[in-house]
């Protein structure tokens, strides 16, 4: 089994920096077209919060976009930086 694990995006509202400086959103996506360029796919990707910077719709709305774009299977876990009921939603 292929696990690959990534951690703490950081994700922010589209157009937004992180700590206005970082464009977290833009890495992020890359690290996903890379993870699906790979020969073998992972069987499964593990996403370990923080997933989001502040827990807005927003930043999820972001992070649900980019994530839409993966092709192996999916199991996240928030971290302190995520809302839960935000998270869940």
């Amino acid at each position: 089994m292929l696990i690959a694990q990534i951690s703490d995006p950081h994700l922010r509202p589209r157009g937004v920096l992180y700590q206005g400086v970082v464009d977290a959103n833009g890495m992020f996506a890359s690290t996903i077209r890379q993870l699906n360029a790979l020969s073998p796919l992972p069987d499964i990707v593990i996403l370990s919060g923080d997933v989001v910077d502040e827990g807005t719709a927003d930043e999820y709305s972001e992070a649900r976009a980019i994530l839409a774009e993966l092709t192996p299977p999916l199991a996240v876990i928030p971290g302190n930086h995520d809302d839960r009921e935000a998270f869940r939603a």
